[in-house]
């Protein structure tokens, strides 16, 4: 699991498409975030939410 300013992702590794892959979880609209590696992931989640 992932935080950002109180909110949670979730994410998974799917080795067919090799990035890390998530989602926010305490919200009603979907929120996705991925990167190559748990840097990027967490990067991208921020970004995601903050936007």
């Amino acid at each position: 699991m992932v935080e950002q300013r109180g909110y949670t992702g979730t994410f998974e590794y799917d080795p067919e498409l090799e990035p890390l892959a998530g989602h926010v979880i305490d919200l009603q609209d979907e929120i996705y975030f991925e990167g190559e590696c748990v840097t990027e992931l967490k990067s991208s989640m921020h970004r995601a939410v903050d936007h």
